[in-house]
C-alpha cells in the first residue's frame, strides 16, 4: 500500500477513535453530527495553527528542533479549549 494511502487510512481511523473517546471518556457527552463537524473544524482550526506559528517560528531564526516545543504548549491548551467548546457547547 502507498505510504500516502496507509498514512490517511491512519489519520481517519486515528481521527474518529478520537472524536468517540473525547465524547464518552473526556468531556461525557453523546456524539452527534453537530459535534462531529465542530470537532473537525477544531481540528482544522488546530492543524493551521500548527502549521503557521511552526512556520513562523521557523522565520524568526527559531531552531527546527526547538520550534515545535513551543508550538505544542501554545497549541495543546489552545486545541482542548476548541474540542471542549464543540463537544459540550453545540
Amino acid at each position: 500500500m502507498h505510504a500516502t494511502i496507509a498514512y490517511s487510512i491512519g489519520y481517519i481511523i486515528s481521527f474518529c477513535a478520537n472524536f468517540l473517546l473525547s465524547n464518552y471518556f473526556t468531556f461525557h457527552t453523546k456524539p452527534t453530527l453537530k459535534k462531529g463537524i465542530g470537532f473537525a473544524l477544531s481540528h482544522i482550526i488546530n492543524y493551521l495553527l500548527h502549521i503557521g506559528i511552526l512556520n513562523g517560528l521557523l522565520y524568526l531564526g527559531i531552531s527546527k528542533v526547538i520550534a515545535p516545543l513551543f508550538v505544542f504548549a501554545i497549541v495543546i491548551p489552545v486545541n482542548f479549549i476548541l474540542v471542549r467548546l464543540s463537544l459540550k457547547k453545540l
